[in-house]
């Protein structure tokens, strides 16, 4: 967890009772970051409070992780994330931002 804050790269919490896993993502310095932090929602699940990311947020980061990789698993999460109800004016301001237009592309194939 430290090496994960200090350096801004994700890390995992387990609970190895309930079998459940969570991706932390340290907040990073950039408008993007700063705008997806922002964004973010409070959920309750059960007894249990914490916020999570946005959907469009969520497809932003994996069109990010994709742009390198093209990874198929990747870009099927995109794909399904699409196929929910989504801000598309947000999605797409920051795939022109961000130069993602090739990787969506490949996502919507």
């Amino acid at each position: 967890v430290a090496e994960g804050i200090v350096g801004k790269t994700s890390f995992n919490a387990i609970h190895r009772e309930g079998v459940i896993k969570v991706d932390c993502f340290p907040l990073k310095d950039d408008a993007f970051n700063a705008a997806e932090f922002a964004r973010r929602k409070r959920v309750t699940l059960g007894d249990f409070d914490t916020v999570i990311v946005s959907r469009e947020d969520l497809i932003i980061a994996k069109l990010l992780w994709a742009r390198e990789s093209r990874s198929a698993v990747r870009l099927g999460d995109v794909r399904n994330l699409l196929a929910g109800d989504i801000d598309d004016v947000y999605v797409n301001d920051w795939v022109a931002r961000l130069g993602l237009e090739g990787v969506l592309a490949s996502a919507r194939q």
